[in-house]
């Protein structure tokens, strides 16, 4: 008899503690569970409120519509919040009774998540938008290094172009440009038409005069902006009206031998062993030119004749007296601004 009702004791014993590990880990699932909720939460709204500010940057594509649009932006939120608090306050009540006494563990998930989205924001704008403005959106990125690449190809001394070619150098995976007379020579990009943006590449001169970037170009008709530097240090950004052979050149910025302060940003470097990188920001009539990340110059083409849109290239010029100019050019880069 004792042993049954001993054997009752530990059956009812060990039913009490099936029961109570089940409220325990239940209890533990939902405390869980509310962390997770709390955190899933603020991740969420955190999310989307950063990604909505990155896209505002990106439309507004200048700093001051950018806070014009956040406040903007601010203000009808409120308003969307002001006509519907009702049943905001109503939402609000439920999680302060769902989860109370977890007020500083929601102020913790906060501050962590939007920590967390503030630098993926930041890390975002540095890989993603540009580095001279942090305003243009990258949609291009090529290493200049083969034939399989799909923007740029080879191209033989023939027809208009028989004055120089473009072609893939193997030896140092760059795309070489020569101009075989005292003329400029370029190759353009396939498949790009851009208007506003930036445009970089890195070139470095292997014999002769001058190189650098061809942009808004229309190669049927030859009209082409171009951005020269040259070995002896002095620049020129000039706009060339077509057609090849009897069209003409118009300087706009630089050029005539002038040097600016190209000298003190290359600081001894003539482009022979060290690449330089060349950079172009258009926007509309104005161009800001870029020579190793600092800003060399900038200008207006306010005439009749000014180019809107057009392809990207690359260019290698010759002066009279010169038999040969050959450059090489990797890593081309294109950002461009909302709307473009």
């Amino acid at each position: 008899m004792e042993n049954r009702v001993s054997a009752d004791s530990r059956g009812i014993g060990f039913v009490h503690w099936i029961k109570h590990k089940r409220f325990a880990i239940v209890y533990w699932l939902k405390q869980k569970a509310f962390v997770v909720e709390i955190i899933g939460g603020t991740m969420i709204v955190s999310g989307l409120i950063w990604v909505g500010v990155i896209l505002l940057w990106y439309v507004a594509s200048d700093p001051i519509k950018f806070l014009g649009l956040l406040a903007t932006s601010i203000i009808a939120l409120l308003g969307v919040i002001g006509a519907l608090w009702s049943s905001f306050k109503d939402v609000r009540e439920f999680l302060k009774a769902r989860h109370l006494n977890r007020g500083p563990l929601f102020y913790k998930a906060v501050l962590i998540t939007n920590s967390v989205a503030l630098l993926l924001s930041a890390v975002l704008v540095l890989v993603r938008f540009d580095p001279y403005t942090h305003l243009g959106w990258q949609v291009l990125s090529s290493p200049f290094n083969s034939t399989n690449d799909y923007y740029w190809h080879e191209q033989l001394a023939t027809g208009k172009s028989a004055f120089g070619n473009c072609t893939f150098d193997q030896a140092d995976r760059t795309y070489h440009v020569t101009a075989t007379k005292p003329v400029s020579h370029y190759c353009v990009a396939t498949s790009t038409d851009y208007s506003d943006f930036i445009y970089e590449v890195q070139m470095k001169f292997i014999i002769g005069d001058c190189g650098g970037i061809v942009f808004r170009a229309d190669r049927a008709s030859d009209n082409v902006y171009t951005f020269n530097i040259c070995q002896n240090q002095t620049y020129c950004l000039w706009r060339f009206i077509g057609p090849f052979g009897i069209g003409k050149n118009h300087n706009l910025i630089g050029c005539n031998g002038q040097s600016g302060n190209l000298p003190t940003i290359l600081q001894g470097n003539d482009g022979g062993t060290k690449p330089i990188t060349l950079a172009v920001e258009a926007r509309g009539e104005k161009f800001v030119l870029f020579v190793n990340h600092q800003i060399l110059d900038e200008g207006f083409d306010f005439s009749n004749q000014e180019l809107k849109e057009g392809e990207i290239g690359v260019d290698a010029s010759s002066d009279t007296g010169t038999p040969r100019t050959e450059v090489a050019f990797s890593n081309a880069t294109v950002w461009i601004f909302n709307g473009t």
